[in-house]
């Protein structure tokens, strides 16, 4: 913040990408023995992790070189998002060592990142398909248990980012990151709507439950008033405006898909009701 706020809020819009994965906790509830107990555990840990690995390590960056020198090295080096500011501080203060085992850390984070969203990736199509919500295709598992269909939508997917890489190099980061949290932005506001619908049922249903969200209902409007906010980030950036646009057409598409479905089994209903 040393040129004003502002540089702050408009960072938001591609910070917010690094809290994506935060809701895979909700996807391993249904996979674990003792959700009960794993879970909060788990939730209450993320508090602490986003201090030691955000907080602590921007505080150990901006120790170790002013920020002036690091903005003028990102500048150098072209200033893309790929440049990392951890790698970046070591190469200018002539530790290549360090630089090059910490790249290595981030490619190692990086993967363990693509690994968990393939598992909730395929995961979820997999619950969907299974609820009805989805194709059936996509609920069919090999022996062990793997929805391998499901996976195999997710590596396609995967390919088509890689293809990005070589179509548009230069573009891509920028491209992945503000559409990955334009879709973070849709997620986490249904996963805050749909938290408010549950509380307001468990309180008319008399239930208490055993790992309430701290100041609710007021933690919810706060969490949607800043996702309103970092969408506004976005769709005040050129760059990252489309991602933005992409947040109504993917729920008309969504909303298409369900009405499309629920005229199908009305239809499907009437036919075996006749027979």
């Amino acid at each position: 913040m040393p040129n004003g706020v502002s540089g702050l809020i408009m960072s938001l819009g591609l910070v917010a990408f690094a809290f994506g994965g935060i809701e895979m906790l909700g996807f391993a509830a249904a996979e674990t023995r003792d959700p009960s107990r794993v879970i909060p555990k788990a939730i209450n840990q993320i508090v602490y992790r986003v201090l030691l690995f955000y907080v602590a390590s921007s505080v150990v960056l901006l120790s170790l070189y002013p920020w002036p020198g690091l903005l003028r090295a990102l500048q150098a080096g072209g200033g893309t998002y790929s440049s990392s500011p951890f790698a970046l501080i070591f190469s200018v203060i002539g530790d290549s060592l360090a630089a090059n085992l910490l790249n290595l850390v981030i490619l190692t984070a990086t993967l363990s990142v693509f690994n968990g969203a393939v598992y909730s990736t395929s995961r979820l199509l997999y619950g969907m398909a299974r609820q009805g919500n989805a194709p059936g295709w996509f609920g069919v598992v090999d022996r062990r248990g793997v929805p391998v269909r499901a996976l195999g939508v997710v590596c396609l997917a995967t390919a088509g980012a890689v293809l990005m890489n070589y179509l548009i190099p230069q573009q891509v980061i920028e491209v992945l990151m503000s559409l990955t949290t334009a879709s973070l932005l849709l997620l986490w506001g249904v996963i805050v709507l749909t938290h408010l619908r549950f509380r307001r049922a468990m309180r008319e249903d008399g239930v208490r439950t055993g790992f309430p969200a701290l100041f609710s209902p007021w933690s919810n409007y706060a969490c949607l008033a800043f996702i309103g906010l970092v969408g506004a980030v976005l769709f005040a950036s050129p760059a990252t405006r489309a991602s933005v646009w992409a947040i109504p057409a993917w729920v008309l598409v969504v909303w298409l898909a369900y009405r499309t479905r629920e005229r199908l089994h009305r239809r499907a209903a009437v036919v075996g009701g006749g027979a």
